[in-house]
């Protein structure tokens, strides 16, 4: 743990985790609120675009488990990165309802695999043998985002009327996540044998 701890590629891999969770955060608390109260969906309507937005991700797995085996696993979390932070980009830029297809391809099929590839690449960076401890003490720092993501996209709502500016916004800080996750890689263990 305290060798991972001094690793620049740890503290790159949960800067762009909490950057991306903004975005993840905006859509996935308030995807059913801005299709019923900014676009006037009906919840019903609203449940199926989240029910196919969680197949796609319940889908994606199986492809996503071969791709992180076949490519550096910090460019497929980027890519998983890319599909988070398209989400409520595509859902302010396109209008309804053609935003959908793309919405659900992007956010859910390959933005949806971030379950998998989290613990995956701490995994193939600093072995399995310590994945529980290191999982478990970075689980504080990766979960404020996520606190406190929702909480500022709800504040900016209540006082705009409207969600464009905080998924704009968490849409950024998901394509900055991209860029801050590609310049971690993978880090090498030193011996220190002595003389």
């Amino acid at each position: 743990l305290s060798e991972a701890f001094r690793t620049k590629a740890l503290w790159l891999i949960v800067g762009g985790l909490n950057l991306v969770s903004l975005s993840a955060g905006a859509v996935n608390l308030h995807m059913v609120p801005f299709f019923t109260q900014q676009i006037g969906l009906s919840t019903k309507g609203a449940s199926y675009i989240l029910t196919a937005r969680l197949m796609g991700a319940t889908l994606s797995r199986l492809p996503w488990g071969f791709v992180a085996e076949r490519i550096p696993v910090r460019l497929a979390l980027a890519a998983v990165f890319l599909g988070r932070s398209l989400g409520p980009l595509i859902l302010i830029t396109i209008p309804y309802p053609y935003c959908l297809a793309p919405f659900v391809f992007f956010s859910g099929f390959i933005g949806g695999t971030i379950g998998l590839m989290q613990p995956l690449i701490f995994a193939n960076y600093y072995g399995r043998a310590f994945l529980g401890t290191i999982q478990g003490a970075l689980r504080p720092l990766l979960m404020f985002s996520q606190l406190v993501g929702p909480l500022l996209v709800a504040a900016m709502f209540d006082y705009l009327g409207t969600f464009d500016l905080a998924f704009l916004i968490s849409g950024i800080m998901g394509l900055v996540a991209i860029v801050v996750v590609c310049f971690a890689t993978p880090p090498r263990r030193i011996n220190k044998e002595r003389v």
